[in-house]
């Protein structure tokens, strides 16, 4: 969900801006689509979703401007396999968010009601808002 609410963002706001692609730690779900709660969040909120998911991989270090953590567990297993030398800026998604967003960390909603996947909705389009003016400020 965070991909595609952050590309949609940043495709009407800043184009040429920014892309982001999301991949997991392990491999539990390759290949697969999200979560049909999560596909029905999008659609409600007119967001395309085109992406299926994949692992990390330690190219991804490389490849991209920041690697977003979207829980503290996430970003402790993120700073185990981030390279020495690697250039990207690792750090956890709510660090992006506004005072009125209480939360630092993404909760995963899996186990929970389609209203949870509407909560994590609610998160990512404000760390993806604080992200997108933290990347506009620092020219990337």
């Amino acid at each position: 969900m965070a991909e595609s609410v952050f590309n949609h963002l940043a495709q009407t706001t800043a184009p040429g801006l920014a892309v982001a692609q999301s991949a997991g730690t392990a491999s539990y779900h390759v290949g697969e689509w999200p979560d049909y709660r999560t596909l029905a969040v999008l659609k409600d909120k007119g967001i395309h979703q085109y992406s299926r998911a994949r692992q990390l991989t330690v190219d991804d270090f490389y490849t991209f401007g920041y690697v977003i953590a979207m829980d503290r567990q996430n970003l402790e297993d993120l700073q185990t396999i981030r390279p020495k030398n690697a250039s990207s800026a690792l750090r956890l998604f709510g660090e992006f968010g506004h005072q009125a967003i209480p939360y630092s960390e993404v909760p995963d909603p899996y186990y929970g009601q389609l209203s949870d996947f509407e909560h994590v909705y609610n998160l990512v389009l404000g760390f993806s808002k604080g992200l997108l003016r933290h990347i506009a400020g620092h020219g990337l």
